[in-house]
């Protein structure tokens, strides 16, 4: 008991937005217990997220600064949005069954007059595919680059607000996908794509490692 007041004496703004967005996710999953398989692992993850929050709240508290700080205040909320973002598959499904790609389609028709990922074909060619693969590989790891630097210069409030400004973009993302999920052009309009985006070198690598990490 002592050790659990002493890490929510500790608890930073990174901690209460996490336990924030835990408590929507498993209301989320309240709602979607009457038509999820997953009723028991669900609650799991989600119980082992919130120990894994007050466990490393205590655990700040008690080593001094150091890298090794550092590091775990870097890697904690990665390693947190990451195993949350895997129980999204055992949730939103069974939450939210429709799909709003038709409506979101032709939101895009009506603005532009064309479908753009339909329109945009007559600019495809290999070495142009390569290049936006590239520059879109790096919407990953774009984030940690940032922390790092920020890390490295010892910029701990900056660090801090960064994190935080992160955590809400992604978790608004994450809501708001909960009440107006959709598959994307890529499937919805698959019918109506006629050429392929196959580049020269990277592209199909850089494809194979989102396909296989993204689920």
């Amino acid at each position: 008991m002592r050790n659990f007041r002493t890490a929510i004496r500790n608890f930073a703004l990174v901690d209460y937005t996490n336990l924030s967005i835990l408590s929507i996710i498993f209301i989320f999953y309240l709602f979607s217990f009457g038509r999820s398989p997953h009723k028991i692992t669900v609650p799991i993850i989600l119980l082992g997220l919130y120990l894994f929050i007050f466990v490393l709240s205590w655990f700040r508290s008690k080593i001094k600064p150091s890298k090794l700080k550092n590091l775990i205040y870097l890697l904690y909320p990665v390693v947190f949005m990451f195993c949350l973002f895997e129980t999204f598959f055992m949730i939103l499904p069974y939450f939210n069954e429709l799909r709003y790609d038709e409506i979101l389609t032709n939101i895009d028709f009506n603005m532009f007059g064309v479908n753009p990922t339909v329109w945009i074909e007559t600019w495809i060619n290999p070495i142009l595919t390569d290049f936006f693969y590239l520059l879109y590989s790096f919407y990953f790891p774009l984030p940690l680059f940032i922390i790092i630097w920020l890390l490295r210069k010892s910029m701990f409030k900056e660090l801090e607000e960064a994190i935080l400004m992160f955590l809400f973009t992604y978790y608004g993302a994450y809501i708001i996908y909960f009440f107006i999920p959709a598959e994307g052009p890529r499937f919805f309009l698959a019918e109506l794509q006629n050429i392929p985006l196959d580049g020269w070198i990277i592209s199909q690598p850089i494809r194979n490692l989102i396909n296989f990490m993204e689920p």
